[in-house]
């Protein structure tokens, strides 16, 4: 049960990023801009995860179930996003980088619990 799980739970969480990258991408905001990036750098690093044995690791449950929390999160907030609004775009900001954080997170279990297979 738990091996496909945290997988899933990846591929869903950069389902969401392309989603909120695609929602943010006619936008003109420097903030914006920048956030967006961030969003399709979380991307690569998740898509250059997905295959990891790690994530056929109960360890792997918590930190892919929060990085598919905080990444449908930002999702949410770009459909929402009026980028007029220095607010909204804040609030947007300050979930992508805890995406950004939870994606980092992920990333260093997955180097601290590597399985070496011989």
């Amino acid at each position: 049960m738990s091996e496909p799980e945290a997988k899933q739970n990846v591929l869903d969480g950069i389902e969401s990023c392309r989603k909120a990258f695609s929602a943010t991408a006619s936008s003109d905001n420097p903030d914006l801009c920048n956030h967006r990036k961030v969003v399709q750098e979380v991307t690569e690093l998740l898509e250059s995860l997905k295959e990891k044995v790690f994530l056929k690791t109960k360890k792997a449950l918590t930190p892919a179930y929060l990085v598919l929390e905080s990444s449908q999160n930002v999702a949410e907030l770009a459909e929402e996003l009026d980028d007029d609004d220095d607010d909204s775009v804040q609030e947007f900001g300050d979930a992508v980088s805890q995406l950004q954080a939870n994606a980092d997170k992920l990333k260093g279990a997955s180097k601290q619990h590597s399985v070496i297979v011989t």
